[in-house]
């Protein structure tokens, strides 16, 4: 008889997820701030009127949520410079511990898109400078633009309603040099950050399951099918969730309600995923057409998992240049927090980017929203949402050690 065959079996483990989950209202940080000096003001972390100005003076903010582009981190093959404290990395780190002690959660982006870049080698903020490697050019629709293509990344068109005509570049998901790259940088970074008990969540931006800026059968730029991409983008937020085992995994979803739908009934609840919309807006085209006052897409979903999932509404800030439908004037700060407390919405976190000065006149800037969310009820800022199921347990098995 062979020996150990009725050996008792290897034991695999479930863990806790980290219990750092908070509901309220979070600054979406703007890209890379958190390395700036104090000399940079209003967006440094802690310079005259910075973050830490805006945190200590209005106790409903409750988290920080700091983008993070792989190409800044990484500074070189497998160097993500943990062993020079000046580095972005430590940076970063420095800041959570700063925002922990204070009481403040801190969140990851993972960015994967990155719009109106106008000098050459922009694309290595998305992409390590080992890993560029050019394949020719591509010309934009009519002309306007003409995009460097690159290994694993595609061009993208913003246009004048993103500010610019210039170009810019997203990640292609179902690339294996960029599917392999990201496993080997989630697992680094969840070595940073995943046991940190001040980090409450990463996630992916808003491009992770489309948008329309990505053009889509556009020959050589872009040689895939959207089912394609689709896929590589559900593979890369299954990747992201396996290297963070302890940390709550959100996916953002900004497109159409199939695409929102397909990812809701497939994926979310299985994956432990949470989910996040970056508009709540009921007009914005990057959705189908809304039913009456019902929000679109991602969100029309928000209202199924009420008490399951965490739920992030993302106000951006072009959010508040649309028309509200009912009145024809533009919505207000009391429109906005009255969607995302609907039981369309019933959102369990808000993240409002850091916007300082209004896009056009007569729309608002990041004060307008902090002096607007000072009024709401403490604590949480008025969002007083019953806690999702899957905050602490992510019923994910790990091998034993």
């Amino acid at each position: 008889m062979a020996i150990g065959l009725f050996s008792k079996p290897k034991r695999r483990v479930v863990r806790n997820q980290k219990d750092v989950f908070v509901p309220g209202f979070g600054i979406k940080f703007p890209r890379s701030a958190y390395d700036n000096s104090s000399s940079a003001g209003a967006f440094s972390f802690d310079g005259t009127n910075g973050l830490l100005t805006r945190l200590s003076g209005n106790p409903n903010w409750r988290f920080v949520q700091f983008d993070l582009y792989p190409g800044h981190i990484t500074q070189g093959p497998g160097d993500y410079g943990k062993s020079n404290p000046n580095s972005p990395l430590n940076k970063l780190k420095d800041r959570i511990a700063t925002l922990g002690a204070m009481g403040v959660k801190s969140g990851l982006m993972f960015v994967q898109r990155e719009f109106d870049v106008s000098v050459g080698n922009d694309v290595r903020q998305l992409l390590p400078a080992h890993l560029v490697s050019t394949r020719g050019t591509w010309n934009g629709a009519g002309g306007t633009t003409v995009h460097t293509m690159y290994e694993g990344c595609l061009g993208i068109e913003p246009g004048a309603a993103q500010g610019s005509h210039n170009r810019g570049y997203t990640f292609q998901y179902s690339n294996a040099m960029i599917q392999n790259w990201h496993r080997e940088f989630f697992a680094d970074m969840a070595a940073e950050f995943d046991e940190n008990p001040n980090v409450m969540f990463v996630g992916t931006s808003e491009s992770s399951y489309g948008t329309i800026s990505v053009p889509f059968n556009s020959g050589a730029n872009n040689p895939e099918t959207v089912a394609s991409m689709q896929s590589g983008r559900i593979q890369m937020v299954r990747d992201l969730a396996a290297a963070f085992r302890y940390t709550g995994v959100y996916h953002d979803l900004n497109f159409t309600r199939q695409l929102a739908k397909d990812w809701y009934d497939n994926h979310a609840v299985e994956a432990r995923v949470w989910l996040s919309a970056s508009n709540t807006n009921w007009n914005a085209n990057s959705n189908v057409p809304a039913q009456g006052n019902q929000p679109k897409g991602a969100l029309q979903y928000y209202q199924d998992f009420t008490g399951i999932l965490p739920k992030f509404a993302q106000w951006q800030g072009d959010d508040m240049d649309e028309i509200n439908p009912a009145t024809g004037v533009l919505h207000t700060m009391q429109d906005f927090y009255d969607r995302i407390t609907s039981p369309y919405i019933a959102a369990s976190m808000c993240m409002i980017n850091y916007q300082l000065n209004p896009k056009t006149p007569g729309t608002h800037a990041f004060a307008d929203y902090d002096d607007f969310i000072k009024t709401l009820p403490f604590p949480h800022g008025g969002l007083l949402t019953s806690r999702p199921t899957y905050v602490c347990l992510t019923n994910r098995t790990l091998p034993q050690n």
